[in-house]
């Protein structure tokens, strides 16, 4: 069973025996604190390694033009 919130447009119920708020709208379970932190970090970690592969690229592509101009191209 739910309890529906009118005010909150969310219902109250008891998932593997937490209380959660469930969105009927979009019919899911909003995250708790401990699902957004994981979340978020791996977010942070898909950010960091873009920045890497960024970086990477760059510094690639500048020794590459060096090689190159060291040749005379």
């Amino acid at each position: 069973g739910r309890l529906p919130s009118e005010a909150l447009g969310l219902e109250l119920c008891v998932r593997e025996g937490v209380l959660r708020f469930f969105d009927p709208v979009a019919g899911e379970f909003l995250r708790n604190l401990d699902e957004s932190e994981r979340e978020r970090v791996a977010a942070d970690r898909r950010a960091e390694a873009e920045r890497r592969r960024a970086d990477d690229a760059e510094r690639r592509i500048a020794e590459l033009e060096a090689e190159l101009r060291g040749r005379g191209g």
